[in-house]
């Protein structure tokens, strides 16, 4: 039997077993993604909502038989359905930090830069940071598998999909209806605009 075949034949195991060796985490009772409006008999839909419904069905219905193409299909729809759930609610925070840090810093260039989506995402909820990474890997990431169009599922980290998207729901449903959330403004490193560099500079100089 050739090198060749070998490699295919272990490829092929390697790609079942990230497949099987694992199954969506369960979600405790119903998501409340719709509220009632106190003192009155209306309800209020979480914007997650239809993110949420878009994922819904492939992650309740994968399992451990299926094809290598279905179980494929699935983790990319829950993670594209995460993805687009997470980058709202990050870009509703990082759009309230720069408000809120107008009296503090005044430059809009420089609280943009400060607080921009993926330093949110990265000091607030790191384990959801972490998992969107893991899905954009370029090894192992089944959306940059998507991206680039390639053909190798066997590397495909398959549960990171599941994973990012149980943990985007369960986590960020409350403050998509705008629950209080806490974050310290000085776990954000001061970044500089480029023309607020310059002024810096030339102060430093005089």
């Amino acid at each position: 039997m050739s090198d060749d075949i070998i490699g295919k034949f272990l490829a092929l195991q390697e790609e079942g077993k990230r497949r099987r060796d694992f199954e969506p985490k369960s979600f405790e009772g119903e998501l409340p993604l719709i509220r009632g409006i106190p003192g009155t008999l209306s309800l209020l839909r979480s914007p997650l909502l239809i993110h949420y419904e878009t994922g819904r069905e492939s992650y309740c219905s994968y399992h451990k038989d299926l094809s290598a193409t279905e179980a494929l299909t699935k983790a990319r729809d829950v993670a594209l359905a995460a993805r687009a759930a997470d980058k709202s609610i990050m870009l509703g925070i990082s759009s309230k930090l720069i408000e809120d840090a107008k009296a503090t810093l005044p430059c809009e260039k420089c609280r943009e830069i400060r607080f921009r989506v993926d330093n949110v995402r990265k000091h607030l909820f790191p384990e959801i940071d972490r998992l969107r990474k893991a899905v954009h890997h370029k090894d192992e990431g089944v959306l940059h598998a998507m991206d680039s169009n390639s053909s190798g599922t066997a590397s495909l980290n398959y549960k990171a999909c599941f994973d990012y998207y149980h943990l985007v729901f369960t986590s960020l449903i409350p403050i998509s209806f705008g629950d209080e959330w806490t974050a310290e403004l000085g776990i954000f490193k001061m970044h500089r605009c480029k023309e607020c560099r310059k002024q810096l500079k030339r102060s430093d100089n005089l």
